[in-house]
């Protein structure tokens, strides 16, 4: 999801969202290795998601490859970009 967001964004895509990218991920890997929950950066997560139009439930339990794009193009960080311009 991470990597089709990228491509999604191209240049738009920002250092913060890298970094709030990596967080997501490492989340769910340390949660994926059983270690001890995180309320800050299950929060971070959260945001990330939301801010890039994902869907928790569809990217762990569902086909993303469509979701992904479609969402994307609806998101805060999508209107964000686009005003930019």
């Amino acid at each position: 999801m991470i990597d089709r967001l990228r491509n999604y964004y191209g240049a738009k895509w920002t250092a913060a969202d890298e970094d709030a990218a990596v967080r997501a991920l490492q989340y769910v890997c340390d949660c994926s290795a059983g270690l001890t929950d995180n309320d800050d950066e299950w929060f971070v997560t959260l945001d990330f998601f939301e801010l890039h139009g994902q869907s928790l439930d569809w990217v762990f339990n569902g086909d993303p490859v469509s979701m992904i794009a479609t969402m994307a193009a609806r998101s805060t960080r999508a209107r964000t970009a686009a005003a930019a311009e």
